[in-house]
């Protein structure tokens, strides 16, 4: 079984993509990073920017 680490919960987009970088830094790749949001817009506005900045394997974001 992998393991599993929760993060952290964040208020707008801007801290989302702050601790992606972060965590990043830290050797994570996008295949280890998810994000989990209820709210549509926000999701959509994240994965844009990610697809923007990052190469094809990008963080999986889930709308629950």
């Amino acid at each position: 079984m992998a393991y599993k680490k929760f993060v952290g919960t964040f208020q707008n987009e801007t801290e989302v993509l702050n601790k992606i970088d972060e965590l990043k830094t830290q050797g994570y790749s996008d295949n280890d990073i998810y994000i989990v949001t209820n709210d549509a817009d926000t999701l959509s506005i994240v994965r844009g920017k990610i697809n923007r900045l990052s190469n094809p394997a990008k963080p999986r974001c889930r709308n629950p």
